[in-house]
């Protein structure tokens, strides 16, 4: 890598971690780890014995998914190399995520989940 490209990296590095802090109050690796233990605990919906308290805290853990789109749709960061790593890993776990919703396919589906299964 040439001086530049490692200046470039360097700055952008710091740049993308200290903007992601900024906006969510998280580290970019803290909000991808949050969201996939979130996805994580979908998978254990069928041992669940109180229906309602379970939806609180889906409803409350959702909020995860608000905070990474606030990063995603920074303009700031728009050109930042980071950004479309931290994207990609995004996308992959919205794939996941998605397998859970009714409104998977809907624009901003994120703002509202819809939980596909019902007690």
């Amino acid at each position: 890598m040439t001086e530049k490209h490692e200046n470039k990296y360097s700055i952008d590095y710091s740049t993308f971690i200290k903007n992601v802090e900024n906006i969510t109050g998280l580290s970019p690796a803290d909000l991808l780890h949050s969201y996939e233990e979130f996805i994580s605990g979908l998978n254990e919906y069928e041992n669940v014995e109180n229906y309602s308290e379970w939806q609180y805290e889906f409803d409350y853990d959702a909020y995860i998914r608000i905070e990474i789109e606030k990063v995603v749709s920074n303009v700031e960061l728009s050109n930042n190399t980071f950004l479309k790593q931290f994207k990609d890993k995004v996308e992959l776990l919205d794939s996941q995520f998605k397998k859970f919703l009714k409104n998977g396919d809907d624009d901003k589906w994120w703002e509202t989940p819809k939980i596909k299964f019902q007690n």
